[in-house]
């Protein structure tokens, strides 16, 4: 990027199936103050009428299409396809609020040195005004509010919370492509598995302000809560832990992130009778120590009874 010529900025939306809710986002893309200079959807195989309804929008917008490979693919695609400078991510049923671009481009041009830049999210749901702030931890609020250019404790804080919500992601191109691809086996918490490796890497940097709303339906991906929770247990064990040597306190802090999510996931699966599960999760968690009897009480009744049907009755 030229420091005489002005910095240009991609939307990459990728999309399946939300017909209903696309044209929203494009819609909060264009009431942009800052407009960016160009729009790429990329249409991950939809079977509704998603197509028809991105048509009104051209040429404002470019189209790609490709057969159903899941979100990481979507995106790594709309990535490619990108010529700008910076690359802006924006799901297809989540709107970006009117000064997005404007502030993340103010912050770039303040720290040049920083590579990407994320800010807050809330989530609303159709038909209220109530709107939740996804970064709610103090701890998380309090750095990310003290040190918004120098985050030097960013992958220790990913693993406490993954407070980085996609839709409020900006970052330098040339950085996307170093770090590479998102991980096209990953359909759930593909993106925490990509910021985890960009916070090892890369220089992040913070604005405090929304910078776009996440629509809650039924439909997200993210709403199954079992199946997150799954997910984010495997980029840990995995991606996390390849990441965490030389980090003092890093091994610890996955640990005993791991050992709530087992608890939890334990738990979960003991609700709904699913033993065999339960039993999993709690082995893999439970304390070694003395104490916490009500963890090991729910891994002997799911020892018990593991080998009951999977269904209550």
């Amino acid at each position: 990027m030229s420091e005489a010529s002005a910095p240009t900025v991609s939307a990459v939306i990728p999309t399946y199936n939300r017909a209903r809710f696309v044209g929203e986002a494009i819609d909060s893309i264009l009431a942009q103050t800052r407009p960016v200079d160009e729009i790429i959807v990329v249409d991950d195989g939809s079977t509704d009428d998603t197509i028809e309804r991105l048509k009104k929008y051209a040429p404002a917008i470019r189209c790609v299409s490709q057969q159903n490979r899941g979100p990481s693919a979507a995106r790594n695609r709309g990535i490619k396809e990108a010529h700008c400078d910076f690359v802006a991510f924006l799901d297809s049923d989540d709107l970006w609020i009117p000064r997005k671009i404007e502030l993340q481009l103010d912050f770039f041009a303040q720290h040049p040195d920083i590579e990407f830049v994320f800010g807050n999210m809330v989530n609303f749901s159709q038909g209220t005004e109530k709107e939740t702030p996804e970064i709610r931890d103090p701890v998380v609020e309090d750095y990310l509010l003290a040190n918004p250019a120098y985050l030097e404790k960013f992958f220790e804080l990913l693993i406490v919370q993954n407070f980085v919500a996609t839709p409020t992601v900006m970052a330098q191109r040339a950085s996307l492509n170093q770090i590479g691809d998102f991980d096209e086996t990953r359909s759930i918490a593909e993106d925490f598995d990509y910021w985890l490796r960009a916070s090892t890497s890369c220089r992040w940097g913070f604005v405090n302000a929304t910078l776009s709303k996440r629509r809650r339906h039924t439909g997200n991906l993210i709403a199954t809560w079992t199946r997150w929770n799954v997910a984010l247990v495997q980029v840990l064990e995995t991606t996390a832990r390849g990441l965490a040597a030389g980090r003092p306190g890093a091994e610890d802090l996955i640990n005993r992130r791991l050992r709530a999510i087992y608890y939890d996931l334990g738990s979960a699966f003991l609700k709904q009778c699913d033993f065999k599960r339960a039993r999993t999760y709690l082995t893999a968690g439970c304390p070694l120590r003395q104490g916490e009897y009500k963890w090991r009480l729910k891994l002997v009744a799911a020892s018990a009874l593991r080998h009951w049907p999977s269904k209550c009755r």
